[in-house]
């Protein structure tokens, strides 16, 4: 017999008590793998949402925001998320998230004060009531959230002097911070003074080269002075980013200036699968097909840019051209006079526009504006008008009777 010792081979019922430890092992490695690397992932996530943020790049922060929840359903992310929707003009998901973010342990005066700026933003207080004093008393990063906040609010209700000045305060508190140049270049896009308005956005970029929303800017009001190739180079810059619906309407508007009307129609196509509603590329497209003597798909993209923004003049010319000459007279005719109306309100508006620029505190002319916008079926932009006259006079019996008899 051998003196060499052998190794005893396991029973065979220890075998499966075995393979249960290995699998119970494997899945306690697992655990703590996850475990540790949830952390670490959900501040990735986070980190590339504040950056998106700060750049003005919302859709892209919500992106970032929602994979970090996804790690961790935090506070911290819910709120992030709110705000982010309050900038995007969204209170239905502000909302909501800022609901979560109090569910999950954020301190209700952190919630009234992002409320607060929300109701501010709107436009739907005056900057003399009481609730808005204590905002000032903010962080340096919280600076930026009210002033913001105020600015865009003076603008909802048409309060250009207060924007102005806020604007002013500002770039002269924080002259390296881009926002308040962008933000005085969409003043200018408003009353339409190109050529400041491309100062202003040039400013911005220099202050942040990332700002894709001052780079569109800067090529709205490019295309607007005609110098097309220089803001095609614009327009594809901000392609890199974020290729959405605005970009592509103005690439196919430079392109169509240029004479290459087949390179707009595809850039136009492009804005629609963006965005199936986007009102500016179904008029262009519609238009385009009206001039090609396309009747059926210029009447189906035109009826429904009709359906986005009844009060517009262009759409509904375009329209009546395309009834009548379809064979639709009668049809064609009320769309004429409906064009004509909407002409005629928007030339009284524009102009009383003008002179309330240069008479801030004519009451009666900016209640005008408001009775043309609210007849015109414009309620939100005629709203904002009542509520900047109240912002100025509390006690305007008209426009608080008018706002009581449109909101519920």
């Amino acid at each position: 017999m051998s003196g060499r010792r052998t190794r005893r081979e396991p029973a065979a019922k220890d075998k499966p008590q075995r393979r249960r430890t290995l699998v119970v092992l494997l899945v306690v490695l697992v655990g703590l793998a996850v475990y540790s690397v949830r952390p670490l992932t959900y501040q990735y996530h986070f980190r590339q949402a504040r950056r998106a943020f700060e750049a003005r790049e919302y859709a892209a922060a919500v992106a970032a925001l929602e994979s970090a929840a996804a790690w961790r359903d935090s506070a911290e992310a819910h709120f992030w998320l709110a705000r982010t929707y309050r900038h995007l003009n969204r209170p239905d998901r502000f909302t909501r998230h800022l609901q979560q973010a109090v569910q999950r342990g954020l301190a209700p005066e952190l919630a009234e004060r992002e409320q607060l700026l929300a109701v501010v933003q709107s436009g739907q207080i005056a900057m003399s009531d009481p609730r808005v004093a204590p905002l000032f008393v903010a962080s340096d990063e919280d600076y930026f959230e009210v002033h913001d906040a105020m600015v865009r609010g003076a603008f909802e209700t048409f309060d250009t002097e207060l924007a102005l000045r806020l604007i002013d305060s500002w770039q002269q508190g924080f002259p390296q911070d881009p926002e308040p140049y962008v933000l005085r270049g969409m003043y200018f896009v408003f009353v339409q003074q190109w050529s400041a308005a491309e100062a202003e956005f040039r400013e911005a970029l220099e202050r942040g080269s990332d700002r894709r929303d001052a780079r569109l800017g800067l090529a709205k009001a490019l295309r607007e002075q005609n110098r097309f190739a220089e803001a095609l180079r614009e327009y594809r810059q901000c392609l890199a980013s974020e290729p959405d619906a605005d970009v592509w309407f103005g690439i196919g508007e430079c392109l169509k200036m240029q004479g290459s009307l087949e390179a707009a129609r595809a850039a136009w196509e492009r804005g629609l699968a963006a965005d199936a509603n986007h009102y500016d590329c179904l008029l262009a497209l519609g238009e385009l097909e009206l001039l090609a003597n396309r009747w059926p798909a210029a009447l189906r993209l035109l009826e429904q840019a009709v359906a986005l923004k009844p009060h517009e003049f262009n759409v509904r010319y375009a329209l009546a051209k395309t009834l009548l000459f379809s064979g639709s007279d009668a049809a064609a005719a009320d769309q004429f006079r409906l064009a004509a109306d909407a002409q005629q309100a928007a030339t009284r508006v524009a102009a009383l526009s003008t002179y309330v620029a240069e008479h801030p505190d004519d009451l009666e002319k900016r209640f005008e504006i408001a009775e043309i916008l609210l007849s015109h079926g414009q309620t939100q932009v005629g709203l904002s008008w009542l509520r900047g006259i109240l912002h100025l006079d509390p006690n305007h019996a008209a426009a608080r009777r008018r706002i009581a008899e449109i909101t519920p």
